[in-house]
């Protein structure tokens, strides 16, 4: 067996590195990857997560990564960017270019072939520093679509087993979503909602009222800001991210089979009237082409949703004015929400301490019972999740809800008031 690491720098530098560490007193280096290098000169600071998947169209497994941070992203307004505009598909092992979009300033088009191939792409002019989600629409343990998302507020489908074939001079991408103003593209000088942190994607499927699509989930929110909301005499940055009114989006993408594209590529959806519905204080009765939230002003989504048992959980922090009577640190108000992803009623835990709770995690945990009163020992699985909070929309979380780092049960629902039950047992 082989043991592969694959590591970035953040803001440390515009690398990425892949090591075999198949022996761990003896680690190799693969290869290294930098915006020097050729068909790499789009790669930004190495923020997104390299993320190993198979693929119908290459042998070798292979990595797939945003193309990272720009920062001129840090100013307010952000500056036109000059890097991270783009998604890379490399060999995992080789650390080959097979296939990437990337920004051109002129007509998209792509190029290539069935071994290497590029797509250039003229409105993906945003730096995507967050991980690439993948689909495997088939469930054959290889990945045939990729959702990305974009700080302008864009959101990004890759489709790898399209119509035509599925080695890289046939993948497509196209735009999904285009969410960063009112209308989908801002004007120039003011600042697009961001998103930091990748879609969560749920494949539903075809009920009596509604066909099928995937759910397309994400937050949007400037985390490289969290903390600041207005300049100190309470005026706002005109046109930067600090006024920006910040969203989480439930996006129906219809197009569930392999090819996006065929017969016809669907309009791109904006937060218009006419394309999703305004959840915040009614609930969504499945139309349009889903809903948002409007977050309370200042609050943004800091972390990455996550579905589990029909809810979705995700964290936010909204700065709050510091006290004259305190100086204890001010790391604003955390929340943790559990949303209904098909009718957008949502309920929240306020989180101790305030700051950016992490992503929620869930997972399935066995409890060994010893033998006890002459039964054998057994076991039972518990459901749970860490960071969740929200209540789980009913009661059914348990544990320490009030901490972003509080446990929780989602095994069962549990009573409000308890009570004492008694048995017989011969």
């Amino acid at each position: 067996n082989t043991a592969y690491l694959f590591l970035t720098m953040r803001r440390g530098g515009r690398f990425i590195y892949a090591l075999d560490v198949t022996t761990p007193t003896a680690p190799v280096v693969l290869w290294r990857k930098s915006n020097d290098d050729a068909g790499f000169e789009e790669l930004g600071q190495t923020w997104s997560r390299p993320r190993v998947t198979l693929v119908e169209g290459h042998a070798n497994p292979v990595l797939v990564f945003g193309a990272g941070y720009d920062p001129a992203e840090d100013a307010e307004p952000p500056v036109a960017g000059t890097m991270g505009r783009g998604i890379f598909v490399v060999d995992a092992v080789t650390g080959v270019r097979i296939w990437s979009a990337a920004y051109t300033s002129g007509a998209s088009a792509c190029s290539g072939t069935t071994t290497q191939a590029a797509c250039a792409v003229s409105g993906m002019k945003w730096a995507i520093p967050a991980d690439i989600r993948f689909v495997d629409r088939d469930n054959n343990g290889k990945t045939d679509r990729l959702y990305a998302a974009d700080v302008g507020g864009n959101v990004w489908r890759v489709d790898l087993e399209p119509t035509d074939g599925n080695t890289p001079d046939k993948w497509k991408v196209t735009k999904l979503a285009a969410l960063g103003c009112a209308t989908g593209v801002c004007a120039s000088g003011v600042a697009p909602r961001k998103f930091f942190f990748p879609p969560n994607v749920v494949l539903v499927g075809a009920t009596s009222t509604t066909g099928s699509y995937d759910a397309v989930m994400l937050g949007s929110g400037d985390r490289e800001h969290p903390l600041k909301r207005t300049n100190l005499d309470g005026t706002t940055v005109a046109g930067s991210s600090y006024s920006v009114t910040n969203r989480f989006y439930v996006l129906k993408d219809t197009k569930t089979g392999k090819d996006a594209t065929s017969p016809s590529a669907s309009p791109v959806i904006t937060e218009e009237a006419t394309s999703l519905f305004d959840a915040t204080s009614t609930t969504y009765a499945g139309t349009l082409n889903g809903f948002y939230i409007t977050f309370a002003t200042g609050e943004k989504a800091v972390n990455e949703s996550v579905t589990v048992r029909g809810t979705t959980f995700f964290g936010t922090n909204k700065p709050t004015p510091p006290s004259v009577l305190s100086c204890n640190a001010n790391l604003g108000e955390a929340k943790g929400y559990a949303l209904d992803p098909f009718k957008g009623t949502l309920d929240f835990t306020v989180f101790d301490g305030g700051g950016l709770p992490p992503t929620p995690t869930v997972g399935i945990v066995t409890i060994l019972i010893p033998a006890k009163d002459g039964e054998p020992a057994t076991s039972v699985k518990r459901s749970f999740c860490v960071g969740c909070g929200g209540g789980g929309g009913d009661s059914s979380v348990g544990g320490d809800t009030k901490s972003a780092l509080g446990a929780g049960d989602l095994s069962k629902p549990v009573p409000k008031n308890v009570r004492r039950t008694y048995w017989y047992k011969k």
